[in-house]
């Protein structure tokens, strides 16, 4: 399975009576360490995302060019008989949660159709934001649509799916002791709900072109979510994949809010094209000069195109992300043994997104035009090598349009920067 340290063995031995120690106890160089008791059905990984990444920014750019860990996730997980799952995962950089945590969680899987989590966990509404920071075919943040409709938070979600994800559902009942994608603190409670549907899913008709299998109609999907908090007590930020903050404001408190997302994409075997609208409106917002407003228009749109050059097929079900939160593994890796040896697998990926953010607030004071862009577009061009499951070297090239001046970029409306990563999953 992977997604193991030491730090897992230590746990085991240290908190179990001697009876109970382990029976088994396996190291190899990519998987690091499992602990097991197979009598008990119970099993210890350790899981962790660090990557060294690269920052090359634009001469118009107000950051300097950096290398450091970014992200840099340590953690620990529990499974139970396949049905129970806990997991713990802190954040060793700090700059996107609260705490140190990045999610803290325990889960039990009646069946494929009703699975219960109860703590800390990322909730999003549409198609980007539920896939695994680790398994994004581009690295960096996520495209503008994930800022309008997702958080982590102490929450009670109940999701599942049906017919082998023909339909999945994700419901979720959030506390408000969360945080947003910069992890600033999200201090309102919030209600949600998403569904996905594969309409076609039991028509398997494939279309074969040598090493490729193209799934002709099985692999459409569309998915709809939609969220609501009884006040808003947070931030409406977005910011490049490159953390460039197009848009940002002071906090902002209000009545309530709501927050739709709509997408809709195909699976086409190695190839996966998905294109998602998301709005949030604000109701009743303190405005800086004492009185209220409603900001209703906070929009945007994205489409994000990949292409696994060496055929790993795309499965994006929603239900299934918690278990391959690391993405597909190569089909031919390097560490592979006979015929199952290769190079590895090459992913090429393209999103275009574009923002578009409710005048109001220039005009009520929220934010203003020497810090903040009305409407903006990024184009961000990736390509990434996993030579095993475990390692991931990628690249990105983002070029941002701007029809304001926004403070980022030192007073331009234009500007092209890139990322170079090497990840260790495990």
């Amino acid at each position: 399975m992977g997604r193991r340290t030491a730090l897992g063995t230590l746990l085991a031995l240290c908190l179990v009576p001697d009876a109970a120690k382990p029976e088994r106890v396996t190291v190899t160089p990519s998987d690091g360490v499992t602990v097991t008791w197979p009598q008990h059905g119970l099993r210890a990984d350790a899981i962790g995302w660090l990557a060294l990444s690269g920052y090359v920014y634009d001469d118009r750019n107000v950051r300097d060019d950096q290398v450091r860990i970014d992200p840099g996730q340590l953690g620990v997980e529990v499974s139970w008989r396949d049905r129970g799952t806990a997991r713990v995962m802190a954040d060793l950089v700090g700059i996107d949660t609260r705490h140190g945590l990045v999610e803290a969680w325990g889960s039990y899987e009646l069946a494929r159709y009703a699975r219960a989590t109860l703590g800390l966990q990322q909730i999003a509404l549409g198609v980007e934001g539920s896939w695994p920071a680790a398994s994004r075919p581009l690295a960096g943040m996520p495209g503008f649509a994930a800022f309008l409709s997702s958080r982590s938070d102490l929450a009670l979600r109940v999701d599942g799916e049906i017919a082998e994800g023909l339909f999945s559902y994700d419901v979720a009942a959030a506390a408000g002791y969360g945080f947003d994608l910069f992890g600033q603190s999200r201090e309102d409670p919030q209600l949600s709900a998403a569904a996905t549907l594969y309409p076609l899913r039991m028509l398997g008709w494939k279309w074969r072109l040598g090493p490729y299998h193209f799934p002709l109609v099985s692999g459409l999907f569309g998915r709809a979510g939609f969220a609501w908090t009884p006040d808003f007590d947070g931030f409406a930020d977005v910011a490049t994949p490159l953390r460039n903050k197009l848009f940002l404001t002071d906090r902002l408190r209000g009545d309530d809010s709501t927050a739709w997302h709509i997408g809709y994409g195909v699976d086409f075997g190695p190839i996966r094209a998905v294109h998602e609208f998301a709005r949030l409106s604000l109701y009743g917002v303190d405005t800086p000069s004492g009185g209220e407003e409603d900001l209703e228009e906070l929009t945007a749109w994205q489409v994000v195109v990949s292409w696994r050059v060496t055929g790993e097929p795309y499965d994006s079900r929603p239900y299934r992300q918690r278990e391959r939160w690391r993405g597909t593994p190569p089909a031919r890796p390097l560490d592979g043994q006979g015929g199952s040896r290769g190079w590895g697998a090459l992913e090429l990926s393209f999103r275009y997104a574009n923002g578009d953010i409710d005048r109001n607030f220039f005009t009520f004071g929220f934010t203003d035009f020497d810090r903040s862009s009305q409407e903006f577009r990024v184009a961000a061009v990736g390509a990434a090598w996993d030579p095993t499951a475990w390692l991931r070297l990628s690249g990105e090239v983002v070029r941002t349009i701007a029809d304001q001046n926004p403070a980022a970029f030192d007073s331009h409306g234009r500007d092209t920067s890139g990322l170079i990563r090497l990840d260790w999953r495990f």
